[in-house]
This record gives structure tokens, sequence and C-alpha cells, in this order.
């Protein structure tokens, strides 16, 4: 910032110096003589376009560039002449220079110059920090009371089933359970948990007739079932801060292999967070009552998963899942 403008020293016009760009591999030098007497030296670095025009610079030209560039248009420097012209002085601050030091310079104005900028500076950054954390602050409040409602509305249309009632919960502990013991950052567990938590929120679109049907479902009524993760991705997909969230929601379903649904993904193109909310969703649909089957227990239901592990399932995260249910014992 301030200290990027490097002062020249008394008479140091004499010594021959010239316009002159030095370029090395991160950092560009310029010293620029804007006219009899003034010699300015900016040193940073700058983007190709403020360096390729040509030199000389005109002293109020060089503040209006810097000023007009994106990357440095909030950062304060100093303009340093031996001329003191008061109107030409005043020009230069309102193009957007922070100070002005006549030389030959005092080291202790200078020094106090400096330290007056970098507090302002400095006040300046605080302001725009709390106004950042401000604004974040509120996105989550929105973005959690956002989630709430959604969560309620899952829970609302599970209990009309006592069969799937609680299902959503259950898979995000387990899938939050074994996101822990995987070593990922507080970010993903939480993402996966919300992913899990949502997972079936496209059930909405599926008739009760289908969704509630004690009985073995026709082929016709089971292709309706599979359109819920993409009726899920559409319900998130305006909420751009979920899109994360949205992926596993739309996804949960699909297989290693490419056998599963709605788009046949597979291979890399399933997230690990995707794999760890199918395995924890496989496992709890296993084990649980259904209208048509009673609810396997563990042994054989891990024993269905790792027969598939590989294939249809990630082995990765079969394994958490194993780990989770040991330290659930």
């Amino acid at each position: 910032p301030v200290g990027d403008l490097l002062p020249q020293a008394a008479g140091s016009e004499s010594q021959g110096l010239g316009p002159a760009v030095h370029v090395e591999r991160r950092k560009v030098t310029i010293q620029l003589v804007a006219e009899k007497g003034t010699s300015i030296y900016f040193k940073e670095q700058i983007a190709d376009d403020l360096i390729q025009r040509g030199l000389p610079f005109e002293a109020l030209e060089l503040c209006r560039e810097i000023r007009d560039h994106p990357e440095w248009e909030q950062k304060p420097f100093v303009v340093m002449s031996s001329h003191s012209d008061q109107a030409a002085i005043k020009r230069m601050l309102r193009m957007g220079a922070a100070g002005f030091i006549h030389k030959p310079f005092n080291l202790a104005q200078l020094t106090l110059l400096i330290e007056k900028l970098l507090s302002d500076q400095f006040l300046l950054m605080l302001k725009e920090k709390e106004r950042v954390n401000a604004q974040r602050a509120l996105l989550d409040a929105e973005r959690n009371l956002l989630l709430g409602s959604i969560g309620s509305l899952i829970t609302a249309l599970e209990a009309r089933d006592a069969y799937t009632r609680g299902h959503s919960e259950s898979v995000s502990i387990i899938a939050t359970g074994m996101a822990s013991l995987g070593g990922f950052s507080e970010q993903d567990v939480e993402t996966i948990r919300l992913g899990a938590r949502l997972h079936d929120i496209g059930k909405i679109g599926v008739p009760d007739a289908v969704l509630l049907k004690p009985g073995k479902l026709t082929a016709h009524e089971f292709e309706q079932i599979k359109e819920h993760p993409y009726m899920g991705a559409i319900i998130l997909k305006p909420i751009s801060s979920l899109s994360d969230i949205t992926d596993i929601v739309h996804s949960h379903h699909e297989r290693l292999d490419g056998t599963g649904y709605p788009r046949g993904l597979k291979g890399d193109q399933l997230s690990i967070q995707v794999r760890i909310v199918g395995v924890a969703d496989t496992y709890d649909a296993l084990t649980s009552d259904r209208p048509y089957r009673k609810g396997m227990p563990i042994p054989r239901a891990l024993e269905i998963i790792n027969e598939v592990a590989g294939t249809q399932l990630c082995p990765d995260a079969v394994r958490l899942l194993e780990r989770w249910l040991d330290d659930q014992i």
C-alpha cells in the first residue's frame, strides 16, 4: 500500500535517471520523471495495461491511472515532488493521491504521514469487515430459516407414512457420523448433514397413492418414485447457496457403475458427499421396516452392502459406515 511508493532522495535528478521499466517474474518497478524536478517511483506488481502505454507519464496521468485500476483504486499512495504548486497538488489529491510530500523531504514528516494513512486504511478495513460480517450473519440467518422450513416440510411429509417416519433424520445422523470419521472439514460435514436431511424432499411431488402404497409398486409407479431426486433438485436449485446440497439430493440414488437414477451417473461423476449419503440411505432403508417386509438385522444389511461395494456403492464409504457402526456398540 503506502510503502509501495518509494521516495527519491533529494538531488537524484542529477544522476541522469530517465523513464524506465524493469520487469521481473512477479514484480514490476517503474521509475517516472513526469516533468523537470519531479520524480515518481512506483514499485509493485501492476497489470500489463498500466505499464505498456509508453513512458513518460505525466504525474497527474499517473494518479488517474492508479485510481482507475481495479486492483489499486482502494489503496493509498503518496505523491512526492520538488514543486510546490498548490493548484497541482490539489488536482493530484482530487485524483486520488492520499498525500503529498515536498522534496527534499523530512523523514519525520514522511513517517507521520504514513502512520496516518495506515491508521485511516486500517479503520476503513475494519468498517468493511464489520459490514461483511453483518451481511454474512444476515445471510446465515435467512439460510437457517429456509432450511428449518424445508426440514419441517420433510418431517410433515414423512409423518404421513409410519414406515418412513424419521428416515431422513436417521440418514442424516448416520451420514454425519461417517463424515466425521473420514476427516472431512466442518463445512463438508455440515454439507453432508444437510444433504442427507433433505435428500428425499422431492417426494413431495410423488402422488400419495404411489408414495403410501402398502404393496409392491408397478413398473409405472416405480418410474414415478424414481423422479423424486430430480424433483428435489428442482425445489432447491433456486437457492444458489445450497448448490452442494442440491447435488446430494439430485444424486443420492446414483451408483458407481451407472445403474442408478435419475441421470445414470457413474464413477468420478459422483462426489464423495453423494457416495456417503448413498451408503447411509441404503443402510437405513435395509434395516427399517417396510409395508412389504421387516427390517433386516444389521449383519445381513452389511452383507448385502458389501456385496455391491465397488460396483454400486463406494467401498471407502462402506468402510466408514462399518467404522461408525462399531463406534455405536
